[in-house]
């Protein structure tokens, strides 16, 4: 194929660096042609500044647009699904698969500039949902996720700042969409535009500096930092880093990509450097092959198998390529400024991925020589694909080394794996009565690689003679009103009938009744009581008459509020967001609020000045900053003679919970008052607008439908079946509690983290949609708790009792 002469340059570079032996034969004007090869195309209205890939779906950061997200499942036509618009200029992208409680979670995130790293719930890539959350950047570039090894641990993302630094965050496991920031910062000499971790050092892409090296083998404030020598310049600007094995690749913009060795990371050696005709803008490496995007080039291909001798491979011609994503198979994605997405197909990478460690195995005896295990599936690679097979071993000693795995008794008849996420059962026969058993689990893929060996369970069966099993209470969880009821079944292989059956509860003995069954192989005992407030704990405690004693463990539960309120939203409310997944809140005090929000003749009489800035006695106060509203709680507790709740020390505040002063409600307490008994997504009603003048909330709450613009005097619209005015809109409310995720299990008196980025505020304002004034949502404020914002007030509440 003949080459305008444009590309002589290129060509001379192929010829200098002994790059054609590979390519067959060729002169000075003909480029080797590509093994990989485009099969697909598809425009997109954006300029496109990268993509990911995850499955059948790309997901196309396209800056002013948002992103979009492309069915990839026919290469040769790549379709459009949906476009997403974040409001904000996006640029580099990641997609991450974790687990939440056993179940998938796709997460996509997409560095945004000034806001840091935005996150997406793409599990459904068909609906995406926006977790709200951006983190604080000075100015964000190029990211890189570490994800663990378990699942269900947190991944760290470290991201890169324009002329700062990098910035370390930590994934929330139960809700990784959230990433907290610890404070976590290292500054570099030059401009950081990308980054890679990779054994405990992180790799810059130093726009002035060339590649920087820095120590995060302990990632805390003043332990990461720059290792000293260890940056090397390059002959062109570095914007984007890709590391493969001892080799990291850098796209140098002018000056093609330079190579570097780092088997020692306070030592790198810059091994090559290869000109390309074009500014080179992404680079990834997969299998020994190298992809970089070229800016008024397309994508260059060139074999890195010897990352000291690279070689020319090939060009896919695009206007403007601005980044590159590669999947297994040998399928590759460019995105170009101006023309879209094109999808190119080569050949297949070796298969290097094993299966992620099975980490989720449990079990429980079931006879003197039988236990039950269960685990669930991962994937081929990772957590993507489906893995080929599964392996159980046991042994009456720990497995932690290949050694001890071989030596392991073997469990056949094993499933087929599911998909990721599947449940997986099997039981175990044969073993030996009052053993304790240590088991393994591991996933195999179509390649021979197997997972890793993971710390696996143990399991004791059950004694020969006579013992206790199955102690449970239902419900494990409730308020004051509900009987809960404790079963536990006894057997004694001589047929003894306890002379003691007794469930101790909270050091307590209570005597449990028999309901049914056979002493010698399975009796069941039970007990139903009223329980206080609180956590509980409890055990059972049996006497055979005959010199048995039989005894359980203690166990946590149940937990009893003297309210049991529902937080969150139900699945499929119109409006809602990932972070309100529903949960049970109880709650051991019964909080009593003021009936309005807080005025600003109420904040005039006790504080030194009004920060509001629409003005009016009746109207609530606005502006007002959390400590503010701490203070303001603690001075009317004072003006009232009831003890404060709050001890304040500088920008440290203290919550004394059993005082009676005046407060801000938890999140948790705030819904409960909002909800006053409902279930809709307002007080009065279910919401029928989420964006536009909502019939229902036009009677409860001043929002962006019906407010004018401004705050209005409290008291003026429906209040809810507790008596409770403005809790939709008006001014959104401090409540206690440092934004983060729900918990995924009933939670007695949650009250959030002890410490955080943002503080919550909840019930919107009247610059609010109407789907963001619901009961269940949730918002927070950036930074905190020392921002002022005209939609914010306050509501105080106090204990009542």
């Amino acid at each position: 194929m003949k080459q305008s002469l444009r590309w002589a340059g290129i060509a001379l570079a192929v010829a200098t660096f002994g790059l054609a032996s590979s390519c067959g034969k060729q002169d000075l004007y003909e480029l080797p042609d590509s093994p990989y090869v485009q099969v697909g195309h598809l425009p997109l209205p954006s300029i496109n500044k990268s993509v990911a890939i995850l499955g059948d779906y790309a997901f196309v950061a396209a800056g002013q647009a948002g992103f979009h997200v492309v069915d990839i499942s026919n290469p040769a036509e790549p379709t459009l699904v949906t476009t997403y618009d974040t409001t904000r200029d996006t640029e580099a992208t990641r997609v991450v698969r974790t687990f939440v409680d056993h179940e998938i979670l796709d997460l996509l995130m997409l560095s945004i500039g000034t806001e840091g790293v935005a996150t997406f719930d793409v599990t459904d890539p068909t609906n995406p949902v926006d977790f709200h959350q951006a983190t604080t950047a000075i100015n964000a570039h190029g990211f890189f996720v570490q994800e663990s090894a378990d699942p269900d641990q947190p991944f760290t993302m470290v991201m890169a700042e324009d002329w700062k630094g990098i910035r370390f965050f930590e994934s929330d496991p139960l809700f990784p969409g959230v990433l907290a920031y610890d404070g976590v910062f290292a500054e570099t000499n030059g401009d950081a535009l990308d980054v890679v971790l990779k054994d405990g050092y992180a790799y810059v892409a130093d726009d002035q500096m060339g590649l920087t090296v820095m120590d995060a083998r302990v990632i805390a404030l003043g332990a990461v930092v720059e290792v000293d020598d260890a940056w090397r310049d390059t002959p062109g600007n570095a914007v984007a880093i890709a590391v493969e094995g001892d080799y990291a690749f850098i796209a140098d913009k002018r000056q093609g990509m330079a190579v570097f060795d780092i088997r020692n990371p306070i030592d790198p050696v810059h091994v090559f450097q290869m000109p390309l005709d074009s500014w080179t803008l992404d680079v990834e490496v997969r299998g020994g092959t190298a992809f970089i995007a070229g800016d008024d080039a397309g994508m260059h291909v060139v074999d890195v198998s010897d990352p000291t001798h690279p070689v020319y491979a090939g060009n896919v011609r695009s206007a403007n390529a601005t980044g590159v994503a590669v999947r297994g198979d040998g399928l590759v994605l460019l995105t170009d400024e101006d023309d879209g997405l094109r999808v190119m197909m080569g050949p297949a990478f070796p298969d290097a991925t094993p299966p992620a460690g099975l980490y989720h195995l449990s079990g429980v005896p079931i006879s003197t020589s039988s236990v039950s295990m269960t685990w669930y599936a991962t994937g081929d690679d990772g957590l993507v694909g489906q893995a080929a097979g599964f392996q159980l071993r046991y042994s009456t000693e720990a497995i932690a080394t290949e050694e001890q795995w071989d030596a392991a008794a073997v469990v056949t008849g094993l499933d087929a794996p599911g998909v990721v996420g599947t449940e997986h059962t099997m039981l175990v026969g044969g073993l030996e009565g009052d053993t304790e058993y240590f088991f393994v689990a591991r996933a195999t893929d179509e390649a021979g690689l197997i997972s890793e060996i993971t710390p696996g369970a143990s399991v004791t069966t059950f004694p020969v003679g006579t013992f206790l099993s199955s102690l449970s209470v239902t419900p494990e969880f409730g308020d004051v009103a509900q009987t809960y009821t404790f079963e536990v079944t006894y057997a004694d292989t001589e047929g003894d009938v306890p002379v003691t059956h007794d469930l101790e509860i909270d050091g307590a003995s209570h005597a449990m009744t028999y309901v049914s069954g056979d002493h010698e192989t399975s009796a069941l005992y039970r007990l139903e009581i009223m329980l206080e407030a609180g956590a509980h704990s409890y055990r059972a405690l049996f006497d055979d008459g005959d010199g048995h004693a039989p005894s359980t463990g203690m166990q946590d539960g149940p937990l009893v509020g003297e309210i049991s309120a529902t937080i969150g939203s139900p699945e499929g409310e119109p409006g809602s967001d990932a972070d309100e997944t529903q949960f049970a809140a109880l709650l051991t005090r019964t909080p009593v609020a003021e009936d309005h929000e807080v005025t600003q003749d109420e904040w005039d009489a006790l504080m030194p000045a009004n920060p509001s800035h629409f003005v009016g006695g009746n109207r609530p106060v606005d502006s007002v900053t959390w400590h503010e509203a701490i203070d303001y709680c603690n001075a009317r507790s004072l003006d009232e003679g009831l003890t404060p709740a709050y001890t304040v020390d500088g920008t440290d505040v203290a919550w004394d919970h059993e005082a009676d002063g005046w407060r801000l409600p938890t999140e948790a307490e705030w819904e409960w008052l909002c909800r006053a008994g409902s279930s809709t997504a307002f007080h009065n009603g279910e919401i029928t607008d989420e964006t536009g003048n909502d019939p229902v909330l036009d009677a409860s709450g001043w929002y962006m439908g019906n407010s004018l613009d401004t705050t209005h005097d409290g008291g003026g619209l429906l209040a809810n079946a507790g008596g409770l005015h403005d809790t939709h809109g008006n001014v959104a409310e401090w409540c206690w509690d440092w934004y983060a995720a729900y918990p995924d299990e009933p939670t007695l008196d949650p009250e959030g983290p002890a410490l955080g980025f943002a503080r919550i505020i909840r019930g919107g304002s009247w610059y609010d949609q109407a789907k963001n004034c619901r009961s269940a949502a949730r918002a927070h404020v950036v930074p905190a708790p020392d921002t002022r914002l005209n939609t914010v007030g306050l509501r105080v509440v106090r204990n009542s009792n």
